[in-house]
C-alpha cells in the first residue's frame, strides 16, 4: 500500500514530465490554456505542500517557502518571456528537456 507522501511524489514525478514534454517541444498554448494548466498544477502542488507541511517548520517556514518559490518564478519567467532569438530558445527547449529528464529520475527512484 502507498503511503500519503509516496503518492505525492508520483503526482511531481508525473507534473515534471509533463511540464518538461511541453517547454521541450515548445508547444504553443493558449493562454486560456496555460492558464488552466498553471491553476490546476497550482492547486494540486499547493495542497501536497499544505499537507506535507503540517508536521514541519510551521507558518513561518511556510511564508519563506512561498517568498523564495515566488521570486524564483517571476524572475524565471520574465527571462524565458523576453527571448526572441531563436539561439536562445533551443537553450530553453534544452533546459525543458532536463526537466522531463527530472521527472523520469524520480519515476526511477520511485520504481521498486
Amino acid at each position: 500500500m502507498t503511503t500519503y507522501i509516496e503518492s505525492s511524489f508520483w503526482i511531481t514525478a508525473i507534473s515534471f514530465l509533463v511540464i518538461g514534454v511541453l517547454v521541450a517541444v515548445d508547444l504553443y498554448m493558449s493562454p486560456p490554456a496555460v492558464s488552466g494548466l498553471t491553476f490546476i498544477l497550482r492547486i494540486v502542488h499547493g495542497y501536497l505542500n499544505g499537507a506535507l507541511l503540517r508536521k514541519g517548520p510551521g507558518n513561518l517556514g511556510f511564508l519563506g517557502i512561498m517568498a523564495v518559490i515566488f521570486v524564483v518564478v517571476a524572475l524565471t519567467s520574465t527571462m524565458v518571456a523576453s527571448i526572441r532569438t531563436p539561439r536562445a530558445r533551443v537553450a530553453v527547449r534544452v533546459a525543458g528537456s532536463w526537466i522531463c529528464a527530472s521527472g523520469l529520475l524520480m519515476f526511477g527512484w520511485l520504481a521498486k
